[in-house]
């Protein structure tokens, strides 16, 4: 394929959206053992896009110790107390580079559906936004 005049745009491929599923099935893992995931932690790197990533730092160093962030919620789930099950994953694609992965669980009995938009980075997927 010649992309000289035009741009070239590729389809993400089977294994880029399986691996999107993966990675999001990995991440809810986590909030199936206490104390749940740890926005900045360790894993954030592999969590987030390093765009979501700053903006949650910056977010976190200037808020007082003891205080709410402004970013206050589970930037996850946006649920309480990491209390999920019956967690279901489907991945789409959202244009050439990106996909849209939808969570299904339950938090304390009541169903939710989280979408997240998700650029698929070479080799690994990340969150880069939530609703």
């Amino acid at each position: 394929m010649h992309c000289h005049r035009n741009p070239c745009h590729r389809n993400p491929a089977a294994q880029d959206l399986a691996a999107a599923k993966a990675f999001v099935t990995w991440l809810y893992a986590a909030y199936a053992t206490p104390p749940g995931p740890d926005d900045l932690g360790r894993q954030a790197k592999e969590t987030f896009s390093p765009a979501l990533l700053d903006l949650m730092r910056r977010d976190a160093a200037r808020t007082p110790k003891g205080e709410v962030r402004t970013l206050d919620g589970d930037p996850i789930c946006n649920c309480q107390d990491h209390e999920t099950a019956g967690v279901a994953v489907l991945v789409t694609a959202a244009g050439a580079s990106r996909a849209t992965a939808v969570v299904g669980f339950r938090t304390f009995g009541a169903a939710t559906n989280r979408p997240y938009p998700m650029p698929l980075i070479p080799a690994r997927a990340r969150i880069s936004g939530s609703y």
